[in-house]
């Protein structure tokens, strides 16, 4: 937030979001017991309106910082150094007459920080107004988009807080697990969630050679998690929307995708086809087909998309060698890890898994074993490292057309996991509408 924002009075005729009781009870309840200061880490003295409260919580600060005694004694020290700028000796002594506990403190603080985000978004959003106007609208958004960005920031938190959070997510977890429901984000293949637990907040990156299913497969661990109520957006820099959602019909009716396409199904195939649309058009799934934009449009649009409709849980990005770079003079290299780097804050900003679906270079296929390795992804920035998971897609089949004895299957290779194990599993791959499915039946 601006340093100067307790300055401001008026808004267009109107004052400023304040809390100026909260404010003075809050000194007072320092004043009883200076221990407040440890409970609120996260409040400033920028947040307060009133001028001369914003200096009396900063010397408060500083006597804290210096291991001084913090009273009513130590305080009008300071403060008779320059009076008028704390609103006179008088009004210091009575801080802590109105307040007969500190117990409400952490209350206070939040009245008080929450009337200084208000007028931070005011005066943004005043800010705002008048580069888009008269000035640069590039310079406008990044105003607003760093305003919900510095809203979203929750602050540092006691380990007891995280504690209780960790306990209460281990049991509905077990919950999850008696009911026979996924723990994390749902993908849609029970074989591959017993090994890959990925969970909102969290970065997947999906890679492999073009051809393996790359796409596919994110279609259908999009399928999966709309089909358990989670939200998701897909912005599909390759493909057209259309082609995406005949796409998702094909998987969900198991119709032949090409037929789809040349309007060739049969009697049957069309009430197949049209049961499947009416199924998919009841999901909460959004797609987005615009080209070439940058990763930091597209997180500008997954966050409004968020605030209007909180059930969005996945965001995938089809694919980051194609997003627009956002800095002329990087290079390809440079470009992805922004990419990436971008989509793992988005993740945690906005509480979604973000998929990155990337492809690999032609080195894989000069070795015999073309089976993708994470130093394939070494040369295409930092993708490696800033994903929380690497998942590589692999089909024999596409390498050995005639000899495969792997024909219809295609292996999902868990290459990294940070809190879990590594390995591949085996699903099955419908060619002609590109599902994926569980091979096993007995999940």
């Amino acid at each position: 937030m601006t340093a100067d924002i307790h300055r401001l009075t008026v808004h267009d005729g109107r004052a400023l979001p304040q809390a100026q009781d909260a404010e003075r009870a809050l000194l007072g309840a320092v004043l009883l017991d200076p221990g407040v200061l440890s409970q609120v880490p996260w409040l400033d003295p920028e947040h307060f309106y009133r001028e001369a409260h914003a200096r009396t919580y900063r010397t408060l600060l500083e006597l804290d910082a210096r291991g001084d005694q913090i009273d009513l004694v130590t305080l009008a020290a300071e403060v008779e150094r320059a009076p008028e700028r704390f609103g006179g000796m008088a009004y210091v002594s009575a801080l802590a007459d109105n307040v007969p506990s500190s117990e409400n403190a952490a209350y206070y603080a939040r009245l008080v920080y929450d009337a200084a985000r208000r007028r931070d978004v005011v005066t943004r959003c005043r800010r705002a107004a008048d580069l888009a106007t008269d000035g640069d609208l590039a310079e406008a958004l990044a105003l607003l988009d760093s305003g919900q960005a510095d809203a979203a920031a929750t602050g540092l938190r006691h380990i007891a807080d995280v504690a209780d959070d960790v306990w209460r997510e281990y049991q509905r977890r077990e919950q999850d697990r008696r009911d026979h429901r996924d723990p994390g984000v749902p993908l849609g293949l029970r074989t591959l969630s017993h090994m890959l637990l990925v969970e909102r907040g969290e970065q997947l990156v999906v890679a492999g050679r073009p051809g393996m299913g790359k796409t596919a497969l994110a279609l259908s661990m999009a399928r999966g998690a709309c089909r358990a109520g989670v939200g998701v957006a897909v912005f599909s820099l390759e493909m057209t929307d259309t082609a995406l959602g005949r796409r998702l019909a094909a998987q969900e009716g198991r119709l032949a995708g090409d037929a789809i396409r040349r309007a060739q199904l049969s009697g049957e195939g069309v009430e197949y086809f049209h049961n499947a649309l009416h199924q998919v058009a009841g999901w909460p799934l959004w797609i987005d087909e615009t080209p070439g934009q940058t990763i930091e449009q597209i997180r500008r649009k997954a966050r409004h998309l968020k605030a209007a409709r909180p059930e969005l849980g996945m965001v995938v990005v089809d694919h980051v060698g194609l997003c627009g770079s956002s800095n002329a003079r990087w290079g390809r290299v440079e470009s992805v890890g922004h990419v990436t780097r971008t989509g793992k804050e988005a993740a945690k900003e906005l509480d979604v898994l973000w998929v990155a679906l990337s492809q690999l270079n032609r080195k894989v296929e000069e070795r015999a074993d073309k089976r993708p390795m994470l130093a394939d992804l070494r040369d295409t920035g930092d993708v490696e490292q800033d994903a929380d998971a690497v998942l590589f897609v692999y089909r024999d089949e596409y390498y050995n057309k005639e000899n495969s004895l792997k024909q219809g299957v295609a292996e999902l290779i868990v290459a990294k996991q940070r809190e879990g194990e590594c390995g591949a599993v085996e699903v099955a791959f419908e060619s002609i509408s590109t599902a994926f499915t569980d091979i096993a039946r007995g999940f």
